[in-house]
């Protein structure tokens, strides 16, 4: 079952900016990521999207690929909050969760409406549960 999580003001406020910055002029759907490290550090990513549409990037893969550009390993994550325009909550699309699953099979996201009034968290496990992932590809 999903928990009510109280958000950190700064996380918040950074997300609306990264949100803002997202470029999404087709499905005028802008979403913003924050990924938090184990050291307190934070990471942000939004959606980018191109005219064919299969080479968008979601804000959380976006995130994802700035962290391990800036150095931080898989493990280092430890949550990841996602904000997106609606006054609902809506979680990480298959292919983000996925991707977060990879980073860390502990990690909390927490996913909000745009005003931060409704705010859930889950581990990525709820949400991806029996998920395909690195040591499935043991060779023994």
């Amino acid at each position: 079952m999903a928990q009510t999580a109280n958000i950190d003001p700064k996380i918040y406020q950074l997300l609306l900016k990264v949100q803002k910055r997202a470029y999404c002029p087709y499905s005028n759907f802008p979403v913003g990521c924050v990924l938090e490290m184990g050291n307190g550090d934070l990471v942000v990513g939004c959606n980018v999207e191109n005219a064919s549409y299969s080479m968008a990037m979601c804000a959380e893969k976006s995130a994802i690929g700035s962290a391990i550009s800036q150095g931080y390993l898989p493990g280092d994550i430890k949550k990841a909050y996602v904000i997106t325009k609606k006054d609902y909550v809506i979680y990480p699309c298959g292919n983000c969760r996925a991707s977060l699953r990879e980073m860390n099979a502990e990690m909390q996201v927490i996913a909000m409406s745009q005003d931060g009034q409704k705010v859930m968290s889950h581990s990525i496990e709820h949400l991806l549960p029996g998920s395909f992932n690195r040591t499935d590809l043991d060779s023994s």
